[in-house]
């Protein structure tokens, strides 16, 4: 039993310790995400408005 909560407590430490590089990462796929979001409605908007 001790084995087990030693492991995730390991673990735990593992996450905190990476937490800032981790939103980071997240923070930068939510951006680019976005940013292909927008290249994509404004070249439908484009379409739709006859422009190629």
């Amino acid at each position: 039993m001790t084995r087990i909560s030693n492991l995730q407590t390991a673990g735990f430490d593992i996450l905190v310790d990476n937490l800032p590089a981790l939103l980071l990462i997240f923070k930068f796929a939510l951006l680019s995400e976005y940013a292909v979001e927008l290249k994509t409605s404004y070249r439908d908007g484009q379409r739709k408005a006859g422009c190629s």
